[in-house]
């Protein structure tokens, strides 16, 4: 989060935007040495709510987490967190504890639940104006780790019907069953590919985050996007 909120701030220099090549241990180092209780605080507060929020995800509309009467779901029954039994609980807090909430804490150095309240409002924001990229993100996830675990899988196969060392049966390394082997290899590129996937989905949300934030703070001062 905090790498991609630095480049999407980062003014563009011949039409280009770079940040510092050690941006990453950066941030490691501005949180440990000035954002360690929030980082502690949002750690312990936001785990055990990622469960809930993942299935709210999935069956409710991005525009639930706004305040007030009119907040609905993507369907015409109850939301998640009613059919749980816990409206109340997701309504006061649990929708607070969204990663989000980092996100505001490195951009303008909030204390957790300060900064989790402004994220919310800021994704009640862009539910309203620009959608939640989840939408279609899923496209590319499942194409991404399809593609990995399937190339992998592959190159296994490949690998252990093309070398001698594997194919010939008075070999040390023999191996009997390739097939075997070539799901053991796609499994591994299916875990790989479902990591990789899972932080490019982060850095899509941390952009389009940035980017409603950005544009509510130029929107409540009449100013243009640039």
């Amino acid at each position: 989060g905090y790498c991609t909120q630095k480049w999407y701030f980062k003014n563009y220099v011949q039409n280009k935007k770079a940040t510092t090549p050690c941006t990453l241990l950066e941030g490691i180092c501005v949180g440990a040495s000035k954002h360690l209780g929030s980082v502690a605080l949002g750690a312990a507060a936001t785990i055990p709510f990622r469960p809930l929020h993942m299935l709210h995800d999935t069956f409710c509309r991005a525009d639930s987490y706004t305040y007030g009467e009119d907040h609905h779901s993507a369907w015409d029954g109850p939301q998640v967190s009613e059919c749980l039994g816990c409206w109340a609980l997701w309504d006061g807090f649990a929708k607070l504890m969204h990663p989000n909430a980092y996100v505001v804490v490195a951009i303008d150095a909030l204390p957790f639940f300060p900064a989790a309240q402004k994220a919310v409002n800021v994704m009640s924001y862009q539910a309203e104006t620009i959608g939640n990229p989840n939408s279609f993100m899923w496209i590319f996830r499942l194409w991404g780790v399809i593609v990995v675990a399937g190339l992998t899988g592959a190159f296994v196969w490949f690998i252990v019907n093309s070398l001698e060392e594997f194919n010939d049966e008075s070999s040390e390394h023999y191996v009997e069953t390739p097939a075997v082997m070539a799901g053991v290899g796609g499994f591994i590129g299916l875990v790989v590919g479902y990591v990789f996937m899972h932080t490019l989905r982060n850095i899509a949300d941390t952009i389009v985050f940035c980017y409603a934030l950005d544009k509510q703070w130029r929107d409540d001062r009449g100013l243009e996007m640039g």
